[in-house]
């Protein structure tokens, strides 16, 4: 037994103040060495694996070059940060989905591709991209007025119409070098987001409608609500999933015009696209081609003045254009 020796007698060390003292010390001194030893060693196994993951998927781990979650809200990989990838959700040989893996929604439309490799240019030039949701409608012929005399390219949303009035519309846009793209055959969030099934089913009629009128099959397109709203929390990834196989590419925005507020005016939507445009090198501004839509018309003409004033370019959008997309909830 270890005995401690002190000036008039021999006192028991074990159970004694001074043995408590030491362990009390001791069990502080674990507490703190233990969970850095801990901390160093995990660090290391993340860094390790984080090194791992950015070399297999580039833009998937945040802080890397292509991180999703960089500043300005576009982003270098919208279908690594989807984070979901059906097509190699199992595995056949050579990293292929075996036939039985594919989910049953795979195999539909299967004209309903375009050729994409999801790269992007940034332009040397401040960019504007001026879209126009919802059209077409009567406020269409002037708003293409107003691009024809600034000579300035943009990109239009469809919502369906196959009336002959709206696909002589859908041909002008095409032959003056403006973008069509997809928004949406019904517009109603709650059939639309029902299932992947139906997103496909909804798509799929407008961009057959653009292609069947114009010869051009749109490439491009954007949520109803974007990307992530009320309606789509639970499908929006395996959506954004299977458009993405598909080589479509969506685009949000990152400049909002105000343009659907209840007491917007011409200079309230001035104000907002020229405010929100200055704090972005590529400005994707969200507007609508609506009937009643006429102070977003009498705002136009300002806006494309001002903007190239200040020496922005306009532009419309293609698929190499880098996407503005919402962040996703962790």
């Amino acid at each position: 037994m270890s005995i401690l020796i002190v000036k008039g007698g021999i006192y028991v060390y074990f159970g004694s103040v001074r043995f408590f003292k030491h362990l009390i010390l001791a069990a502080a001194a674990a507490m703190i060495i233990v969970p850095t030893i801990l901390c160093v060693h995990y660090g290391l196994a993340y860094y390790s694996l984080r090194q791992e993951l950015a070399s297999e998927r580039p833009g998937s781990v945040p802080g890397s070059a292509g991180d999703p979650k960089a500043p300005g809200g576009l982003l270098s990989n919208p279908v690594a940060h989807c984070g979901f990838n059906l097509v190699y959700a199992a595995g056949g040989e050579n990293g292929n989905p075996r036939a039985s893996d594919l989910l049953s929604y795979q195999s539909k439309y299967p004209n309903l591709y375009v050729d994409n490799d999801f790269q992007y240019t940034i332009p040397d030039e401040k960019t504007v991209y001026l879209t126009f949701d919802d059209g077409p409608s009567s406020l269409t012929p002037h708003v293409l007025d107003v691009l024809k005399e600034y000579d300035v390219k943009a990109t239009f949303f469809i919502v369906y119409k196959d009336s002959e009035t709206a696909k002589d519309l859908y041909r002008r846009m095409v032959d003056e070098g403006h973008t069509i793209a997809v928004h949406s055959t019904s517009h109603i969030y709650k059939e639309i987001y029902r299932s992947v099934d139906t997103y496909l089913a909804d798509f799929a009629q407008t961009a057959q409608l653009l292609e069947s009128a114009t010869g051009v099959r749109p490439e491009l397109f954007r949520f109803p609500g974007g990307s992530i709203n009320a309606y789509n929390r639970s499908v929006y990834m395996p959506i954004i999933a299977e458009m993405s196989r598909r080589g479509y590419t969506y685009y949000d925005w990152n400049v909002g015009s105000g343009d659907t507020a209840h007491n917007k005016t011409a200079r309230t939507i001035c104000e907002n696209v020229i405010n929100g445009c200055a704090a972005h090198h590529e400005s994707i501004v969200l507007m609508h081609d609506l009937a009643s839509h006429d102070s977003t018309l009498a705002a136009l003409p300002e806006i494309i003045h001002t903007l190239k004033e200040s020496g922005y370019t306009f532009a419309a959008l293609d698929k190499d254009v880098q996407p503005a997309a919402f962040g996703y909830p962790d």
